[in-house]
């Protein structure tokens, strides 16, 4: 069931003396006059009907001191708003009677022309703060915009943006694990390779041991020469030592006939030169590493922007098969709603009241009703959009607009009285009771 607004009776509530409108098939009511005319009363006043005083104090209302709702030197306001949909009639009937020592009574009766009896709670289900004005929904935290669009739309990103931010944090840490790299793999030096210094002291020990066996060898021919002279010297007592001598020195010098002393030079240079050569090795080894271990890390990062990339697309899907009106949409959690690439935060007054009123239809409220409090912002081409929105979806939209100029959908106010309806004169009418 979904109702619209037929009939409308105000009296003397906050500025209003009477009204009486007839609103059957208005889709669009602009409602006109001077500040201080009794326009935001009107609208304030299906509320009242609607949910009380709980409305007049500020539960989607303007937050009233209970003393000002019912007009200055009156004791009792009395709201009749009648609703229909198609089917049947619900008249709402509330009037509010000053206490004695402050407060106020209220008193509601509803009659429905099937015979269904209805209490508060069915009038409570026909609104929320859309109805009511629905640029309350561009007043609200960033965060509750975005739960109010998933929750329209039947999508949930949080396990996406989770993932997006895991993804995004690991891509920093990469991100600064290459910066730090990158300052030792944008180093210039020339290739060298490492010089084996455990071989070359081997060779030379193995040089120095022969070389020292050949040494030995020469002290000992020498010993032997000289032992020689003194036992020929001594040959009779000595023959058989001499022979054996002799022996001796014939098998060290077949051993070591012809060998040389090799040159040690070259090797003992390598060596000296080995540390610096291998301290350039080092360094260019470090560089080759560097340079292989950023391209992994910009590897790494673009794996990582390439799964951030296909989350924002999953996002923008999930958006484009949505209920949502705006298929270019995007939810970032920082910024909230974005639409075009435009945050919604940082839209125009006349653009958010134009897209709050869209997301307010699609709440599906019992009462197709919105009411916007802050129409004098409207541009001509965002008028026309709401227009569009009522006969699209079907809604009732009353505006609220400061002026006298009259019209087919205007009613103007005066000093809390209806001067105009709907380009008419208004009817004299008597009193709602």
């Amino acid at each position: 069931m979904s109702y619209k607004i037929v009939e409308l009776k105000v009296k003397d509530l906050r500025n209003v003396q009477l009204i009486d409108i007839d609103l059957k098939g208005k889709q669009i009511v602009e409602a006109r006059g001077v500040n201080g005319a009794g326009k935001s009363t009107v609208i304030d006043s299906i509320f009242t009907a609607i949910s009380g005083t709980k409305y007049m104090t500020g539960k989607y209302g303007r937050s009233y001191p209970l003393w000002e709702v019912i007009k200055q030197g009156e004791d009792r306001a009395i709201i009749k708003v009648v609703l229909a949909d198609g089917s049947k009639e619900v008249e709402i009937k509330r009037s509010l009677t000053k206490k004695e020592g402050g407060g106020l009574n209220t008193s509601l009766v509803i009659k429905s022309t099937d015979g269904q009896k209805l209490d508060q709670r069915f009038l409570d289900s026909l609104i929320n703060e859309f109805t009511v004005d629905p640029l309350e929904f561009a007043r609200k935290p960033v965060k509750e915009q975005v739960e109010i669009i998933k929750d329209i739309a039947g999508i949930s990103t949080d396990k996406l943006e989770e993932q997006q931010k895991e993804y995004a944090e690991e891509r920093l840490y990469v991100k600064r694990q290459l910066a730090d790299i990158e300052g030792v793999a944008k180093k210039h030096v020339e290739p060298v390779e490492f010089v084996d210094v455990q071989e070359l002291a081997g060779k030379l020990m193995a040089i120095r041991d022969k070389n020292r066996e050949v040494l030995n060898a020469r002290e000992r021919i020498k010993d032997f020469a000289a032992d020689q002279k003194r036992i020929e010297e001594k040959i009779k007592d000595l023959q058989r030592q001499l022979e054996q001598i002799k022996e001796a020195k014939e098998k060290v010098e077949d051993k070591f006939a012809g060998k040389e002393i090799e040159d040690t030079e070259a090797i003992e240079l390598q060596l000296q030169t080995a540390k610096e050569t291998n301290k350039k090795a080092a360094e260019y080894e470090q560089v080759k590493k560097a340079v292989e271990t950023a391209d992994g890390l910009k590897s790494q990062i673009k794996e990582f922007t390439d799964k951030i990339e296909a989350i924002r697309r999953e996002k923008q899907e999930k958006i484009a098969n949505s209920e949502l009106p705006f298929k270019r949409l995007d939810i970032q959690k920082d910024v909230g709603i974005v639409i075009d690439g435009v945050p919604f935060t940082q839209m125009s007054t006349a653009e958010q009241i134009k897209i709050s009123a869209r997301i307010g239809v699609d709440m599906k409220n019992g009462l197709k009703l919105l009411c916007i409090k802050d129409g004098s912002l409207l541009d001509t081409e965002s008028m026309a959009t709401i227009k569009e929105l009522a006969k699209k979806y079907d809604y009732q939209i009353i505006i609220e607009r400061v002026g006298e100029e009259a019209g087919e959908d205007t009613i103007i106010l005066r000093e809390g009285r209806l001067i105009s309806a709907f380009a008419g004169k208004a009817e004299k009418k008597g009193d709602i009771l």
